[in-house]
């Protein structure tokens, strides 16, 4: 499997990290690092990245929606002033949602960063579905029904560990979550495909807001984000998904904004404002 430098120019809403200090790496040193010829999984992964205009930076691993893929990351790169690596998750699909097999890509991703470049800290980013995906992989991490599978993906006990520690070094932003598909199908037409990914999510234990519970004893940095009104994963449970959250992660930092943009897959520039006044 061949990696990916993409060239992408980056805005004037690039923005410095100045609340704590990131272990920096070029994006050449990232680039070897993450090099490999074989990847634990029977599809592209399409690792690509986004380089930051500052030479030295630090890492964020972004998680693309439903139906999009790995150039979500030049959007993201547009908006930090750090390397943004970016991949694939399985399938266009959608048949890991709700999946173990949905939330090893990224975890493999995130201990490669940190494993092979050193990092001791690092950035994740999260957006829709990817974001509900987020929250899942850290809840996985911080518990142990899951261990089989991580181990068959090469995630060790110690790997666990090591990405839950630089997470906490670094920042989340969770931006226009699914929280449930049972929120989604609220209101709508009864879509058979809807309800069986409901019951996927429920019976694996991974809904996004079942998860948050399993966030705790972590001490995370997040920004996490809600349009409104937001016509695809809706706004029934977003005080309930703060509520849990910030339960969950009393000992961190979660800061909640509500973007009144045009629709769920806008510019936020809400978001953007808030990360950058992060201190």
């Amino acid at each position: 499997m061949k990696y990916k430098i993409a060239s992408v120019a980056l805005s004037s809403m690039v923005f410095t990290m100045s609340f704590m200090e990131l272990h920096g790496i070029t994006s050449n040193e990232l680039q070897r690092g993450l090099w490999s010829e074989t990847t634990p999984f029977n599809y592209p992964l399409n690792l690509v990245v986004y380089p930051s205009r500052c030479p030295d930076a630090g890492v964020t691993v972004c998680m693309h929606g439903r139906g999009a893929n790995y150039t979500t990351g030049a959007v993201v790169s547009q908006n930090i002033d750090e390397h943004v690596v970016s991949f694939d998750f399985p399938d266009a699909k959608s048949q890991s949602y709700g999946t173990i097999q949905e939330l090893l890509p990224p975890i493999y991703v995130v201990k490669k960063c940190i494993e092979s470049c050193n990092l001791k800290a690092i950035n994740l980013y999260g957006f829709s579905a990817g974001g509900g995906a987020l929250v899942n992989m850290l809840a996985v991490l911080n518990r142990n029904d899951y261990d089989a599978e991580l181990v068959a993906a090469g995630i060790t006990q110690q790997d666990k560990k090591a990405i839950l520690d630089a997470v906490q070094n670094g920042y989340v932003i969770i931006d226009c979550p699914l929280k449930s598909m049972e929120e989604i199908i609220e209101g709508r037409e009864v879509s058979p495909y809807y309800l069986d990914l409901a019951k996927t999510y429920k019976q694996n234990h991974l809904r996004p807001i079942d998860s948050l519970n399993d966030l705790e004893g972590l001490s995370l940095t997040i920004l996490l984000n809600f349009q409104v009104p937001d016509e695809a994963v809706t706004n029934r449970d977003d005080a309930l998904f703060t509520t849990r959250l910030r339960r969950a992660n009393c000992t961190g930092k979660t800061i909640m904004i509500l973007s009144h943009d045009q629709a769920h897959s806008s510019y936020h520039p809400d978001l953007w404002k808030a990360y950058k006044d992060l201190k």
